[in-house]
């Protein structure tokens, strides 16, 4: 009995020693991850996961043919940051055996982040409901800076784009704190 009861402690000082590791590793993990997410815009991810949530839903996402490497770092050096927009009007269709049927019919635009003279002119126009369709014009002349620009012809891709950008132009999270 007491070979037993010394096996017995040794299996649990061990087993303490693992969770105690464990627990340690853990913590390190989650305050990489932490570090990390810190250096990141979180406003960026925000509306990053929002444009690319119908493509995230059903497929792997996919650069239009108009919006290649090359343009999004030639837009990225010119404009700073830059945001891809995608309208999905219709996703695609699979069978039971996740054939694709239909293929989804999507479009894609470089958007440009606003600077604050951008801002001033469209978020009262964004306020006001009567002046909406000012807003559409003047957001989209603005901050469209590439992408499948013929499609913005098609009345529901307009409206897409023209929903995304009025939210873009929302003031991002801000807080206040006792100093």
């Amino acid at each position: 009995m007491n070979k037993s009861f010394n096996h017995y402690l040794n299996t649990t000082k061990m087993s303490r020693s693992i969770k105690l590791l464990l627990g340690c590793i853990i913590l390190l993990v989650i305050g990489i991850t932490c570090a990390a997410a810190a250096t990141i815009d979180p406003v960026a991810i925000v509306h990053s996961v929002k444009y690319s949530a119908p493509i995230i839903a059903g497929s792997a996402i996919i650069v239009s043919a108009n919006i290649t490497d090359q343009i999004i770092q030639d837009a990225k050096v010119k404009f700073g940051r830059i945001q891809l927009l995608t309208v999905v009007v219709t996703p695609e269709d699979k069978d039971a055996d996740g054939n694709v049927i239909t293929q989804a019919e999507q479009y894609q635009f470089i958007v440009k982040r606003p600077d604050r003279g951008l801002i001033k002119m469209l978020l009262p126009l964004a306020a006001d409901t009567s002046q909406l369709d000012d807003f559409a014009d003047k957001a989209v002349k603005n901050l469209i800076i590439g992408g499948d620009l013929d499609a913005l012809e098609d009345g529901l891709v307009y409206m897409g784009v023209v929903t995304q950008l009025k939210d873009l132009i929302q003031p991002a999270s801000a807080f206040l704190s006792n100093a």
